[in-house]
């Protein structure tokens, strides 16, 4: 659809207005050769019940059940656990 509204003339600016997207991604997507294939890398799941127990035993503080995620291979950010434990 990018590339077909390109060759109808239309702007990048007005391209990216359409789509919803900003003109940069539309400047990218125009110079790739061919339209992007495959899924995007996904991280390894947040374990919520591990995350639970952690924090329902009282001895954790929220950073020292990131540390131990860390340790079991999440390699996401605080962000990425953000809502993802339940209130007290």
């Amino acid at each position: 659809m990018i590339k077909q509204l390109r060759a109808q003339g239309a702007h990048t600016v007005d391209i990216a207005h359409c789509i919803g997207c900003s003109d940069w991604t539309v400047c990218r997507y125009l110079a790739l050769p061919a339209p992007p294939t495959g899924k995007p890398k996904s991280r390894r799941p947040i374990s919520k019940p591990f995350i639970d127990q952690q924090l329902a035993w009282d001895a954790w503080s929220a950073e020292e059940v990131f540390q131990l995620l860390r340790e079991r291979g999440f390699n996401g950010s605080a962000r990425d656990r953000a809502g993802q434990t339940t209130p007290a």
